[in-house]
């Protein structure tokens, strides 16, 4: 896994809604994900490096964040717009088209190197695999919010380990409810140099 990898989504129109269809009751947080994995099962946690934007709820509060679940760093990342408010995301377009409506545009990042970083005196294999999230919303009126995390792992470092699956999924936490997004781009970069 000695390999640098970088993948990037774009998409708009984010919606979500409990099973009734209501978007004000959705139950549960969910995410658009990045993912790298280790094997082909890509939506094994254990064996994945995960960079998500969530559209969450903690608790009351529903917002919007960066969130890269099982690194190593146990902070929690600020909402980057709180609440939530899906009109602002799928505004009704005029009847006449004369002035198709502005949405915002989420941008995603990870970017992981799969090179075992191992701090002075540790044996290879005890160390530490690096990655980094990146979140910009962009709206109308160059309205534009940013997140970076920078994460690491310590189960993922084995140095003959190779990234067998990589992809973009939605997912709730617990299957629940139903959600979308309007992909516009997703591209990989490698570099094995």
């Amino acid at each position: 896994m000695s390999t640098r990898y970088l993948m990037k989504v774009t998409f708009l129109h984010p919606y979500a809604a409990a099973l009734s269809g209501s978007a004000n009751s959705f139950p549960e947080a969910w995410a658009v994900g990045l993912r790298f994995s280790s094997v082909t099962n890509i939506l094994a946690t254990s064996t994945s490096i995960i960079a998500t934007c969530q559209f969450g709820r903690d608790g009351n509060q529903i917002g919007v964040r960066l969130n890269t679940p099982n690194g190593l760093q146990l902070g929690e990342p600020g909402y980057l717009e709180f609440p939530i408010n899906y009109s602002q995301y799928n505004p009704v377009p005029p009847n006449d088209n004369s002035n198709p409506a502005v949405v915002p545009v989420f941008t995603l990042e990870q970017s992981f190197c799969g090179i075992n970083l191992v701090a002075e005196g540790q044996t290879p294999g005890n160390g530490h695999t690096a990655g980094a999230g990146f979140l910009k919303i962009s709206g109308p009126g160059n309205r534009i919010v940013t997140d970076h995390r920078v994460f690491s792992r310590a189960d993922i470092t084995n140095g003959n380990a190779k990234i067998l699956a990589m992809g973009v999924n939605l997912a709730t936490k617990n299957g629940v409810g139903w959600m979308r997004v309007r992909l516009l781009t997703f591209e990989i970069w490698e570099d094995v140099g």
